[in-house]
């Protein structure tokens, strides 16, 4: 397994809050944790041959936070993550109704800024990029770009179509 896990500046513990016996690593690639790096209780790291990650200084995540890299995931610095924040910078191939496992997966990169709070439940799509200091809402889906210094929130309607099969 191909691993690389570089954490800076362990020498003083008591400066570095990391917990690395409750990551989960599941899949080759590359990891870089900044100083001061920490997290509140199980957080979940599956990243692809090709994933790449990169966690800013300061940055906290809290319980139940899942990160899944296939291409190359990057958190700015004093960011803030709710509990059960789930990141994919990938989803699986949908074409037609032959078996989704064997479709394979689109990747786009993420970028989230510095000083980011993404409240409780939120989760990142492929492709997106959040300014820095932006403030996402409980339970939002971000599927586009969201620009410096916004805050978001996201109507509760719930929208239901048909899958229309073809012949």
């Amino acid at each position: 397994m191909n691993i690389l896990i570089r954490l800076r500046n362990l020498k003083n513990s008591l400066q570095t809050k990391i917990r690395i016996a409750i990551w989960s690593l599941e899949y080759p690639g590359r990891v870089e944790f900044g100083d001061c790096v920490s997290s509140r209780d199980v957080m979940r790291l599956r990243l692809g041959p090709e994933g790449s990650l990169a966690v800013g200084d300061g940055t906290f995540f809290n319980n139940g936070c899942s990160l899944n890299c296939m291409k190359r995931i990057e958190i700015g610095r004093n960011c803030l993550f709710g509990e059960n924040v789930t990141v994919y910078d990938h989803n699986h191939r949908f074409s037609g109704f032959s078996r989704l496992a064997e479709q394979g997966y689109k990747s786009a990169s993420i970028k989230i800024g510095d000083n980011c709070w993404l409240g409780t439940n939120v989760v990142v799509l492929k492709g997106v990029t959040i300014g820095d200091g932006c403030v996402v809402g409980a339970n939002v889906v971000v599927a586009r770009d969201i620009p410096p210094d916004s805050i978001v929130t996201q109507s509760r309607d719930l929208n239901i179509a048909p899958i229309i099969r073809a012949n």
